[in-house]
This record gives structure tokens, sequence and C-alpha cells, in this order.
């Protein structure tokens, strides 16, 4: 599969939403996310050097569950150097518990998506904040790290690139 532009979503004003626009140098091109979530599931696959492309919102899925026909849009497709593909699913932790209000429709829009995926012989992951945020800070260091990145443009500035990262990453002697 290969998807490069998303499906068109229109900007909801959803309370507690927030909405980046950001320059991806994988897409090459501006990419939209309607929540914190989402951006900062964005940062750990744009600064995953083994996913080589990507694309948020990629299809709105059409299939049939108990005889009514269903959709869903996914979040995210994914393809990785060893050119295995992945399409994720980003929910908070609360929508996926079974008291929270969200939980059904969560639980829905997940077995949708699961659905099509074994059709399509794709692997299906749903990410939350358990996966996201691994580290104290490591969507921190990320935003940083992939502003720095989205700076240089050249091809000819990749050691430039290398050596303002691994700048980052060294630890500093006191």
């Amino acid at each position: 599969m290969y998807f490069d532009k998303p499906v068109k979503m229109p900007r909801g004003s959803h309370y507690g939403s927030n909405y980046w626009e950001v320059y991806s140098k994988k897409m090459k091109r501006k990419a939209s996310f309607f929540s914190n979530l989402e951006y900062h599931n964005f940062l750990t696959l744009e600064m995953n050097p083994k996913v080589i492309q990507m694309c948020e919102q990629p299809l709105e899925i059409e299939i049939m569950i108990d005889g009514e026909n269903e959709k869903s849009i996914l979040d995210y497709w994914l393809k990785y150097d060893d050119g295995s593909e992945e399409i994720h699913e980003v929910k908070s932790i609360e929508s996926l518990r079974e008291d929270s209000e969200d939980y059904v429709r969560t639980k829905t829009q997940i077995q949708k998506q699961k659905l099509w995926c074994e059709e399509n012989g794709i692997a299906h992951i749903v990410r939350s904040e358990k996966e996201i945020y691994a580290g104290e800070y490591l969507i921190d260091n990320l935003a940083l790290m992939a502003a720095k990145v989205r700076r240089y443009v050249v091809p000819k500035d990749l050691e430039l690139y290398r050596s303002v990262l691994i700048g980052y990453l060294v630890p500093c002697k006191a």
C-alpha cells in the first residue's frame, strides 16, 4: 500500500483538543494533527529512523459488520525500512477504559479497523499515552530535534544534520 495525502477532515472545535500543523521531512509536506496526543505520536514516528514513509489520516475505510456498511478513518499508515507496514490508531488511555463514556465508540472503531487490517494483510496497532510517552523527556527531546532537523533542507547538509543531532545526544561534561 502507499498513501501520501490525508483524507480531508474539518478542523473540530471540540473543547480540550489542540490542532497542530507542522512540516514533515518524511512526508515532504505540511501535516495536520487534531490533538496533542496525535502530534506527539507523530514526533515519535518522524524521528524514528526505521519509519521511512507515513501518512496521517490516510484512508477512510468501509467494511461490512453484521450486515451493516461501517466506515472509519485510520489515524496513521507507516512503512518501515524492512518493507513492513502498520496502521496506527491513537487513543487516550481514558477512552480505552471500560467505564469511559467513549469506550463503546472506541471499541467499535478499533474493531472495524482491526478487521479491515486483517482482511488487507496489514498490522494494526493501538497507541496511547503508555506507548507514546515512553520516557519523561522523550517528547520534549523529539520536538527539539525535529525542529532542528526541519531547518536544514539542502541534502549536502547531511553531515551537519548528523553533527547537530549527535551534539544534542552526547552528554555534557560539567
